[in-house]
């Protein structure tokens, strides 16, 4: 099982984005996870970061 299958089974949101075909960004990631009203700064606080899949992560390095 490869990280990508490891966090599609133990996030809900990751596993919602890819059902409907969203982009994979920590933009749209936030959007999900807080249901269009992600708290100010949020995308900066490491411990919310580090639960964030790597998937995400990586895709967002350059389109935040």
């Amino acid at each position: 099982m490869d990280g990508h299958d490891f966090d599609i089974e133990n996030d809900a949101v990751l596993a919602k984005m890819l059902a409907v075909g969203a982009p994979l960004t920590l933009k749209t990631y936030l959007e999900f996870a807080f249901l269009g009203n992600p708290p100010e700064g949020i995308e900066e606080d490491a411990e919310f970061l580090a639960s964030v899949p790597d998937v995400i992560l990586e895709n967002s390095r350059f389109k935040m």
